[in-house]
């Protein structure tokens, strides 16, 4: 989807309408991207953690970044027709699940598959910047979907401070994948309903009519 091509849909523009809560878009699109970035300075605590090599704790930075593609790859075409609330909820939910798995996981091949898992659930900042900018309209669009992306920027810039912070005065990784996980499951309390229903009409388009 790209936010300069969509137009508001008939699900969004019939419907009553609805504001973009910008702060809030640019927190959730903050929260979820740090969930990428955020284990890349805890590898040296892993490794000593889980008691294995640091190139073999690396895995765990490859398996976000291959998660991350993807789930590019193959959640975002959903949001061009499912509906959006419920998409939303459910992959917050996956990723807080996913994170509280990684903090408990018993060894760095567990811990490779939740960051694997939870990485390929993180696509919200795609899905909702072209949501932001239909909701805003045409007169506010660049403004908002900048406001997003620059809330993007900070959470994969600032994720790798704060996870270290928190691992240093915790003296755990595992404390910085807790902390994600209540962060994640926050936004799922309050994001959703902040969406609209669809972004587009209901169709019968088929999951491979997507691509």
């Amino acid at each position: 989807m790209d936010p300069r091509t969509t137009d508001p849909s008939p699900s969004v523009a019939s419907a009553r309408p609805m504001k973009v809560d910008v702060p809030l878009f640019a927190i959730a699109g903050a929260v979820t991207v740090a969930n990428i970035y955020f284990p890349q300075p805890l590898l040296a605590a892993v490794a000593r953690g889980l008691d294995v090599t640091e190139r073999t704790a690396g895995l765990v930075a490859t398996a976000a970044q291959i998660g991350y593609a993807l789930g590019i790859l193959l959640l975002v075409p959903l949001a061009d027709t499912a509906r959006l609330r419920r998409l939303t909820s459910v992959l917050l939910a996956l990723t807080t699940a996913a994170l509280l798995v990684a903090a408990a996981a018993p060894g760095v091949v567990t811990l490779a598959l939740a960051t694997l898992a939870l990485s390929t659930t993180t696509v919200l900042p795609q899905i909702l910047t072209p949501v932001a900018a239909v909701l805003a309209g045409p007169g506010r669009r660049g403004r908002t979907v900048g406001l997003v992306g620059l809330g993007l920027t900070l959470g994969s810039t600032l994720s790798r401070t704060v996870s270290g912070a928190v691992t240093e005065a915790s003296g755990s990784w595992r404390a910085a994948y807790l902390v994600a996980a209540v962060a994640t499951a926050a936004l799922l309390c309050v994001l959703p309903r902040r969406l609209p229903e669809r972004l587009g009409a209901r169709g019968r388009t088929s999951y491979a009519g997507l691509f």
